[in-house]
């Protein structure tokens, strides 16, 4: 295939598949990563996000000072 030919194509492809976006999901101490999913397909699902948005997990991390 010529460069240009494949140039156009990609251009095409951008166009109609518009900017990726960056999803933050916030999960819980004790919840599983099935409670994570959940989330993600109720956000498809209401249109808030699309399936070829990036999804990324963020999650607090505990210390370990004053434990036992």
């Amino acid at each position: 295939m010529k460069a240009a030919l494949t140039r156009r194509i990609l251009r095409v492809e951008r166009r109609c598949d518009g900017p990726r976006r960056t999803r933050f999901i916030w999960q819980d101490e004790g919840e599983g990563d099935d409670v994570v999913e959940a989330r993600k397909r109720a956000m498809i699902a209401s249109g808030v996000a699309r399936p070829t948005d990036r999804f990324i997990t963020a999650r607090w991390r505990a210390s370990d000072e004053g434990r036992g």
